[in-house]
């Protein structure tokens, strides 16, 4: 009789061993699967983040990327002798009178925008001028855009009218973009701009 009392025992024992065995394991491979989707998470915002950095690097390196002091492979402040293709001298008109400008032309031809020469030093470029929707800002901001679109991938920028022919300009960082509303209000108030206002020139200042 006591035999047979202690083989039970140690078959219960035995049960209750198994059991707790069991429960780890699958506490383990609950905790392996949790970690598994956490990793492979942070890999796909990783992967994420690397295409878009991969992205915006191709992005500046085209020729029809706008930074804050060039654009299709023209610089402020480079000597305009030293610049042998893709532009083209004329005469710009304006409200203001006659300026001698140099026009930037694709491969094929086609009118991209234009450059003054500097005002300090007319050998040098000056004040480019973007008038192609091909070409973009890091922030994507294109001829064409928008002010509303404008206004949702920017701050911190003014926005004045101009008694010169009532023009009225964004200015952000070293750019200017050219709307399409026109007022001679230096102190404009945003409300008055609709928000359908088109970008028809983008102005790199440097």
């Amino acid at each position: 009789m006591f035999k047979k009392l202690i083989f039970a025992c140690l078959i219960l024992c035995l049960a209750f061993a198994c059991a707790n065995e069991n429960a780890a394991t699958s506490s383990n491979d609950s905790s392996d699967s949790e970690e598994a989707v956490q990793t492979e998470s942070e890999t796909t915002d990783e992967t994420a983040d690397l295409e878009e950095k991969i992205d915006m690097e191709a992005a500046k390196a085209s020729k029809y990327f706008i930074s804050q002091t060039s654009f299709f492979g023209i610089s402020i402040g480079d000597y305009i002798s030293s610049i042998t293709e893709n532009i083209e001298k004329a005469i710009l008109q304006d409200g203001e009178g006659n300026f001698d400008v140099y026009n930037i032309k694709s491969e094929k031809g086609k009118m991209l925008g234009y450059f003054y020469p500097d005002t300090q030093n007319p050998d040098k470029v000056g004040q480019i001028v973007i008038m192609t929707k091909e070409a973009y800002t890091e922030e994507k901001i294109k001829v064409g855009m928008t002010f509303k679109e404008l206004q949702d991938v920017i701050s911190n920028f003014e926005v004045h009218g101009s008694e010169t022919e009532s023009r009225t300009h964004v200015f952000y960082k070293d750019l200017m973009f050219r709307l399409d509303f026109y007022s001679s209000e230096y102190d404009l108030d945003l409300a008055k701009i609709p928000a359908d206002a088109k970008i028809t020139k983008i102005m790199i200042t440097g």
